[in-house]
C-alpha cells in the first residue's frame, strides 16, 4: 500500500499508542514493585494493546465510513496525503487511551495479577472481560441512539399495526423483541423498536411536540413496556395509550415471579442497584391486573426457547399484523457462544436494521 495510506497510519498509530502505554502504565508507582516482597506484575503490552484495537475496530468503522469512498477515490487518482490521517489517528488514540484507563482502574489495585497474567483464573479473566464488554457498550456503542432505540430516534409511519411487548422486568422482553425483528422482516424500521415506558416521562411528554404525540395506531413499530410499572399514575391513566393498546397486538410473557425475584436480585447486585422484595411483589401483581384481557397472545417465557412453538407463534403475529414471517427461524443464540452475541450486539447498534442478527438486549451480565 502507498506510504501515507490508511493502513501505515493505523499501524503507526498503534505502534505509538503502545510506546505511550509502556511509558505511562508500566512505570506508573505502585504498578511494578520489583523485589519489595509483594507480588511483580507481569503486563503484556501488546496482548492488552490488541485487545484496545479489536474492541474498537466497530466504532471506528462507523465513525470513518462516511471517509472510505473519499479514500478509495483519491487512492485511484494516485493521490499520496489522505486528509482523514489525523483525524483517524486522533479519534483511534482517544479511544485505546479510554478503554486502558479503564482496564488500570479495574486491574490497577489488585495483588492477584494483571488480565493477562498466566496467574489468572480462567473465570477471572471471564467476569473481567464481560465488565470490558459492558463498558464499551454503555460507553462506545450505548444502546440508546436513534437506530436502536425511541427516544432519542423518531417514530414514523408505515401503515401497520403496532405490535406492544408489555412483560414484567427479567421476563424476556427483549427475547420477544429480537425474535419479532429477525423473523418478521416488516417491522425492522429505525428505529428497532420504542419505549413507550420512556416516551411516559415528563421530560419528554413536556415536549411541544412529543414522541407519544408521533405514534399513531398505523406506526408500525414493535412497542416495548413494562406499563404500569415505573410510570406516574398520570402516565398510565393518558387517552393516548389506551388508544395504542386497544389497536395494537399486545403479546405479554409469563414467568414464574419466585424466577423473577431470583434474577431481578442477581440483576441488582451486578447492576448495583436496589432491590426490594416486597416492592417486586406488588409491582408484579400491579402489572397482571392491568393488563389482564388486554393481551393478544400470552406466551410463557419456558416456551420463548422452544423454536417448534415460537415459529407457530411468529406466524401467528404475522397473520395478525397482515405480514410475512421469514421461512427460516431465528430463535436466541445460545447463551455460551459470547463472541457471537457481543458481536451482533455491536452490529445492532451500529447497523440498526441493517445489522445480520438483530440483537437489542442492553446489558451483558445476564441472570
Amino acid at each position: 500500500m502507498q506510504k501515507g495510506g490508511f493502513a501505515p497510519v493505523w499501524h503507526r498509530s498503534s505502534r505509538r499508542i503502545r510506546a505511550t502505554y509502556f511509558r505511562v502504565i508500566v512505570q506508573l508507582p505502585g504498578i511494578n514493585r520489583g523485589s519489595s516482597g509483594k507480588s511483580r506484575r507481569v503486563i503484556s503490552c501488546n496482548l492488552a494493546s490488541a485487545a484496545a484495537s479489536l474492541s474498537t475496530i466497530g466504532a471506528i468503522i462507523f465513525i470513518s465510513a462516511p471517509t472510505f469512498p473519499a479514500l478509495t477515490a483519491q487512492r485511484q487518482k494516485g493521490r499520496q496525503k489522505i486528509g482523514s490521517g489525523k483525524a483517524t489517528l486522533i479519534f483511534t488514540g482517544l479511544v485505546k487511551c479510554k478503554i486502558m484507563l479503564f482496564l488500570v482502574s479495574l486491574y490497577g489495585q489488585e495483588d492477584t495479577g494483571w488480565l493477562f497474567s498466566q496467574h489468572l483464573k480462567l473465570e477471572q479473566v471471564k467476569y473481567r472481560m464481560s465488565r470490558l464488554a459492558n463498558f464499551i457498550g454503555s460507553t462506545l456503542l450505548p444502546y440508546t441512539n436513534p437506530r436502536v432505540m425511541c427516544p432519542p430516534g423518531q417514530p414514523r409511519q408505515h401503515g401497520r399495526r403496532n405490535i406492544i411487548v408489555a412483560t414484567p422486568m427479567r421476563s424476556g422482553t427483549h427475547l420477544v423483541i429480537d425474535m419479532i425483528l429477525n423473523n418478521i422482516p416488516a417491522y425492522r424500521t429505525r428505529p428497532l423498536y420504542i419505549n413507550m415506558d420512556q416516551c411516559l416521562s415528563p421530560r419528554h411528554l413536556s415536549r411541544p411536540f412529543s414522541f407519544l404525540d408521533q405514534i399513531t395506531p398505523e406506526s408500525g413499530h414493535v412497542i416495548k413496556t413494562h406499563l404500569p410499572i415505573g410510570v406516574d399514575e398520570a402516565g398510565v391513566a393518558n387517552p393516548k395509550v389506551a388508544a395504542l393498546i386497544e389497536s395494537a397486538f399486545v403479546i405479554t410473557v409469563h414467568r414464574d415471579h419466585a424466577k423473577i425475584e431470583r434474577s431481578l436480585k442477581q440483576w441488582s447486585e451486578k447492576s448495583a442497584r436496589g432491590h426490594s422484595p416486597q416492592q417486586d411483589t406488588d409491582d408484579y401483581d400491579r402489572f397482571w391486573q392491568f393488563w389482564q384481557g388486554r393481551e393478544s397472545i400470552a406466551l410463557r417465557f419456558d416456551g420463548l426457547f422452544d423454536p417448534a412453538a415460537m415459529v407457530q407463534n411468529m406466524e401467528r403475529i404475522a397473520e395478525a399484523t397482515q405480514t410475512e414471517a421469514s421461512s427460516h427461524f431465528r430463535g436466541p443464540m445460545p447463551s455460551h457462544k459470547k463472541l457471537g452475541i457481543f458481536g451482533n450486539k455491536a452490529l445492532t447498534r451500529i447497523a440498526g436494521r441493517f445489522a445480520p442478527r438483530i440483537d437489542t438486549t442492553i446489558h451483558t451480565l445476564k441472570a
